[in-house]
């Protein structure tokens, strides 16, 4: 319902922790690839089959193949950021990108059910490219590099207009959402940085 969606987006933007047991083995299914490309060892289970990985049996061969495939990167879990302009101002695009190789960017998902086309409505690969070509390093594609924990399947996306466009208007909508919303919102770093925006726009 519309109700429920407005919450869904106030607890994004305060990061209100929602429990999830699908959340927790993706986040285990990483740090057993990390490991892997660190030489660190990890704990098998009697069988021989899974990796324990706080409190999860990860299966060992699915870690295997994941660390294969991005065995070549670059540059891992790197931060990255860049500044765009929109009608509200100048807007600050970051975060930590999973993996960077030489032409192109992975991220790694896990989830329970997969289809194709799953992630093409997300904006994580359009703001990371854009970052990207901003700092003068553009990539080809963005690749999602998905596990339901049995298969892998790779998910595509190359950086045009249409997308960069769709990208700053849904950041305007983002700071109107929460301009109109300010009572809602607890994350107070936030709100100051828009006021502080604001009146550097006035001056």
């Amino acid at each position: 319902s519309p109700k429920n969606k407005h919450q869904e987006m106030i607890d994004k933007i305060n990061k209100v922790r929602t429990e999830s047991t699908a959340a927790s083995k993706g986040i285990a299914l990483e740090k057993c690839i990390d490991a892997i490309h660190d030489k660190v060892d990890l704990t098998l289970s009697d069988s021989g089959e899974f990796y324990l990985q706080d409190g999860l049996a990860i299966d060992a061969m699915l870690v295997h193949r994941m660390a294969k495939i991005l065995k070549n990167y670059k540059e891992r879990q790197k931060y990255v950021q860049a500044f765009f302009d929109t009608k509200y101002g100048r807007l600050k695009m970051f975060g930590f990108m999973d993996y960077e190789f030489e032409k192109i960017l992975v991220d790694v998902k896990s989830t329970e059910r997969y289809y194709d086309g799953k992630y093409e409505s997300n904006y994580q690969h359009v703001s990371y490219m854009m970052i990207a070509e901003k700092n003068n390093k553009p990539k080809t594609h963005f690749t999602y590099l998905v596990t339901d924990f049995e298969d892998i399947y790779k998910e595509s996306y190359v950086l045009n207009q249409s997308d960069r466009d769709r990208m700053i208007s849904s950041s305007e909508k983002l700071i109107e959402f929460i301009e109109e919303n300010r009572h809602l919102i607890t994350k107070h770093k936030l709100i100051t940085e828009l006021s502080r925006h604001q009146n550097l726009r006035k001056n």
